[in-house]
Formats: C-alpha cells, sequence, structure tokens
C-alpha cells in the first residue's frame, strides 16, 4: 500500500510591527538573544525556569535523528518524555503549536525550555505544564551562503527477546497445570510432533524475532541543502531535505517497507524601517510510505503454539 501525504504552515508577510525587537542587531548580540512570544530578550532578563540551548552549536559536533534527540543530557528536568515531570507540556515552532517530530534537528537555532508563572503569563494556561520553544535558522547580512549535507547509517538492533519454543512451552505449561491439580492441555503426540518439525501448518513453532522475519539491519539516509543571507534589509533561509528509512520487518512484501520525507521550509525578515518590520514564514513537508499492511505485525503471538480443540 502506498501512500502520500503533506503538511504546510504559512505565515503572511502582513505580519507587522512597529517596534522591531531583533532586527538591526549585529550577529553577537543576536546570539545574546533568546527567544520568547513575539520578541526576544536578553536570557539574564528571563526569570528562572528557563533553560536556553544553542542548537545550531550542538548540530555542530553531535549528528540528531530527532529534533528533541539526547535533550535530556543538556537540559536538567527533561527527560525526554516529560519536563519537570509534566508530560502534558507545550511545544511550539516559532510561536506556532506543532509537534516537534515536524521540524528536523538541521532547520533548528534554538530551543527554549520554560516552566512556572512565566509560561503561563506569556503563552497562557496551555502553558501551565511548561513550554518548549523550537526557534528555526534565519538569514543574516552576508553572501549567500550553501551548505550541503548528507548522512546514511544502518540500525541494528543489540539484541532480540528469546522466547521459549513451542514444545518447551507447552510442556511447561502442562507441569504447571498438574501442578494445580488440572489436567493436561496439551497431549504427548502434540508436543512430539511439534518438536520433531512433522507438520510445521499443523504443528506449528513461529519464531518472529527470527531472521525469517526481521532484517539484521535496514538503512536510513538524508540529504539536507541550506541557503542563507541577505543584506541590510532584507535576510533569507531556505532549508531542503529528503530522508528515506527503510523497515526491519522482512517477509513477504514487507521487506520494501519504505517511508521518505521530504521537506522545504523558508523565511525572509524585512526592515521596513528603523521602526517597521515584517517576515513571512512558510514550511511545506511530503510524506510518502509503502506498508504491505495497516496490520500490527506484533499483534501475532511471538510463538505460535497449536490450539486444542
Amino acid at each position: 500500500m502506498n501512500t502520500t501525504y503533506f503538511k504546510y504552515l504559512l505565515l503572511p508577510a502582513a505580519l507587522l510591527s512597529t517596534v522591531s525587537f531583533a532586527q538591526g542587531l549585529d550577529d553577537e548580540d543576536a546570539a545574546q538573544k533568546v527567544k520568547v512570544a513575539f520578541r526576544s530578550v536578553p536570557q539574564e532578563d528571563l526569570l528562572g525556569g528557563v533553560s536556553v540551548l544553542d542548537y545550531e552549536e550542538l548540530a555542530a559536533k553531535n549528528n540528531n535523528t530527532y529534533s528533541l534527540d539526547n535533550m535530556q543530557g543538556y537540559v536538567s528536568g527533561f527527560n525526554g518524555a516529560s519536563l519537570w515531570g509534566q508530560t502534558d507540556y507545550l511545544v511550539l515552532v516559532d510561536g506556532v503549536p506543532r509537534d516537534a517530530d515536524n521540524v528536523k534537528p538541521d532547520e533548528i537555532a534554538q530551543v527554549t525550555f520554560m516552566k512556572g508563572a512565566q509560561a503561563v503569563v506569556l503563552y497562557g494556561s496551555r502553558a501551565a505544564k511548561g513550554v518548549i520553544l523550537i526557534t528555526t535558522k534565519r538569514g543574516n547580512d552576508q553572501d549567500l551562503q550553501i551548505k550541503v549535507s548528507a548522512n546514511t547509517g544502518w540500525n541494528v538492533a543489540k539484541s532480540f527477546p528469546e522466547y521459549l519454543g513451542a514444545a518447551e512451552y507447552m510442556t511447561l505449561y502442562n507441569e504447571a497445570l498438574v501442578n494445580d491439580g488440572y489436567a493436561k492441555k496439551y497431549s504427548d503426540e502434540t508436543i512430539y510432533n511439534t518438536y520433531a518439525g512433522v507438520n510445521p501448518y499443523r504443528y506449528p513453532d513461529i519464531n518472529l524475532y527470527s531472521s525469517d522475519y526481521l532484517k539484521k539491519a535496514y538503512n536510513r539516509s538524508e540529504v539536507v541543502a541550506e541557503f542563507r543571507g541577505g543584506a541590510k534589509r532584507t535576510h533569507y533561509y531556505t532549508n531542503i531535505g529528503y530522508q528515506r528509512s527503510g523497515d526491519n520487518l522482512d517477509y513477504g512484501n514487507t521487506k520494501d517497507d519504505y517511508t521518505d520525507r521530504l521537506n522545504v521550509r523558508g523565511n525572509v525578515d524585512m526592515q521596513i524601517s528603523d521602526m517597521i518590520s515584517a517576515f513571512v514564514d512558510a514550511n511545506v513537508t511530503f510524506y510518502s510510505a509503502r506498508s504491505a499492511s495497516n496490520t500490527d505485525f506484533w499483534v501475532l503471538p511471538v510463538r505460535c503454539v497449536p490450539t486444542v480443540w
């Protein structure tokens, strides 16, 4: 089964303000600013309960596949699933509520973790359990810069669980029934034929974690192109990325399963006058996937045991 769908976000250029908070700053001053609701403020002006991470600096040293990957190693109080003990925290991408997995690590400039009264004041009651504010990259005052990067890797399972075979399971199950004063459920003939592999259809012994059903490894590759630059009054940034990931299943048509992701993100910042600035943000994400079945592979029993009628 092939499926294709896309998500998009467009903020029109009509978003104007009479005061420009970030425009006109040099690169050093801008780096010391922290993005919050509708503006940027110096980090030292923020109250407690705020952690700020320079994601671009982090990405230069470590390759992440998910926007919040490994954040628990840099931010206290965040363990990947909860923020200061709260699981229902608010995630904002450039001020818009979105899923954290809809923005790629190579698109991110800064991530801010907020909690307490300050988060509620800025973002309302929805932020009572904390806010994770993801700020994407933007253009700057420089000539056009083009950056192209590619990554590929193989996902290899460290280990798979080991289960009893069908014959061993039936033997131990019968022993447990006898110990509790009940009659055996499986006959000696059934157990023997299953162990001997006489008829794998009538006496099945299927291990879904074996190499018959799972690959030893599958590939994940991506390529990203970034375009950044601008002049005194106009800055621009564009990110185009393509990602393809395989699947761990290796049974029937599932061996050809895959997931494709194509994303295009761009923004333009304009300094119309000393008192008026404007910006345009756009993001489109396309997903294409091939799946051999809509059912969950793992709903099947890990070991298939003959049913006694």
